[in-house]
Formats: C-alpha cells, structure tokens, sequence
C-alpha cells in the first residue's frame, strides 16, 4: 500500500552549487533522514545529526565537512556473556 510508504525524499538544489557539491550534500541528507526513519540514531549522535541535518539543508555547513557519523564512538554495550547467560537457567 502506497500510504504505508515514507515519502519520498527531496532535496532543494541551491542557485550556482555545482553537481558534484549537490550530489554529495544530497546524498548525506537522504541518508540522515532515512537513518531518522529507521530509528538509527539516539541521544548524542541523534542531536549532532540533526543539526548537521538543518545546516546541510539550509548550505549552512558545507558537505564536504566530516560527518558526526564517522566521528562518533558509540559507548560499548554491555552484553552478557554466553556461558553466564546459559549458568542462569541451568536446573
């Protein structure tokens, strides 16, 4: 069903950005916001996003400039380990 789907996404080229500067901004914006829809992102990285979001889309700030998402080290997850989890439910 069509009503099931996300909209499609659509990025306003600026007056005199050359194609290789939209394509490269445009392709950041899509997949910020598909990141956004997917549920990708939370707390911190979440915010940098976003504003890196509204500058990308208002030419703010220049796509060229390295992403939060290569920057970011998300904090390790604690995760038990096997042999503990299985000890728990042994009888």
């Amino acid at each position: 069903m069509l009503s099931d789907r996300w909209p499609a996404i659509k990025v306003r080229r600026f007056d005199n950005e050359p194609d290789d500067e939209y394509r490269l901004r445009s392709a950041e914006i899509v997949t910020i916001i598909d990141g956004f829809r997917h549920g990708r992102y939370q707390g911190e990285l979440a915010e940098l996003l976003d504003e890196r979001l509204e500058g990308l889309q208002s030419g703010i700030i220049d796509a060229r400039s390295p992403s939060p998402l290569l920057q970011y080290q998300p904090r390790p997850r604690r995760v038990p380990m096997p042999e503990r989890a299985f000890a728990l439910h042994a009888v």
